[in-house]
C-alpha cells in the first residue's frame, strides 16, 4: 500500500518537446532514419556501379573518397542539426499553445495512490488507473507512464518537492509493474 503522494506541475514548452521527443524516439526507424536514407543512397551509388559502362564506372570509382567524406559530414551534420532544430521548433510550437490555453498555464495538482494518477485544476481533472498504464520508464528529468505503445503520461522530476517523495514513488513503481518498469534506481 502507497501512502498518497502529491505534487504540484505546471508543465513548461521545455517539458513537452522533452517529453514529445522522448515518446517519438521509442520508434527504432524515427531514430535511425537518416541512416535508412544514407543506405538508400549507397545503394544507388553500389547499382550505379554494377551496371555503369566502363567510363562512368571509372568516374564512380574516382568520386568514392569524395562521397564517403560528404556521407560521414551528412550523419554528423544530420544528428547534431536534427536534434537542436527538432528541440527548438517543438518547443517554439509548444510555448504557442501553451500562451493561447489556460489550461495549459495552469498549475495541476497530482495524487498518486493505490488506484492511480489522479490530475487535478480549475478548468477540469483526470484519473489514470493504474490498470491501464502498460509500461512505467524512468529517465534521468521524468517518469513516463504509457497507456499505449507511443503514448504516456509523463512527469517532470523536477515537480518533486522532496527527493524521498520521488523514491517513494520509485519504489512503489517497482513493487506494482515489476519488469514493466524500466527505473534508474
Amino acid at each position: 500500500m502507497i501512502e498518497p503522494i502529491t505534487i504540484n506541475v505546471t508543465y513548461s514548452a521545455d517539458d513537452y518537446a522533452r517529453g514529445s521527443l522522448f515518446m517519438a524516439r521509442r520508434s527504432w526507424w524515427i531514430r535511425y532514419l537518416y541512416i535508412v536514407v544514407l543506405a538508400f543512397i549507397w545503394a544507388l551509388y553500389g547499382i550505379g556501379l554494377l551496371f555503369a559502362g566502363d567510363g562512368g564506372r571509372e568516374t564512380l570509382q574516382k568520386n568514392l573518397v569524395v562521397f564517403v567524406i560528404a556521407s560521414i559530414l551528412l550523419i554528423i551534420f544530420g544528428v547534431v542539426s536534427s536534434r537542436r532544430k527538432t528541440t527548438s521548433a517543438l518547443r517554439r510550437r509548444f510555448q504557442k499553445q501553451i500562451d493561447s490555453s489556460p489550461a495549459l498555464q495552469e498549475s495541476r495538482v497530482l495524487t498518486f495512490d493505490e488506484k492511480g494518477l489522479s490530475a487535478q485544476q480549475s478548468l477540469g481533472s483526470g484519473d489514470i488507473s493504474w490498470d491501464a498504464v502498460i509500461e512505467v520508464v524512468e529517465t534521468p528529468d521524468d517518469f513516463f507512464f504509457f497507456t499505449a505503445s507511443k503514448f504516456a503520461q509523463f512527469i517532470p522530476k523536477t515537480a518533486f518537492s522532496h527527493v524521498n517523495d520521488e523514491q517513494r514513488l520509485r519504489d512503489f513503481l517497482r513493487d506494482r509493474f515489476g519488469s514493466k518498469a524500466t527505473l534508474l534506481q
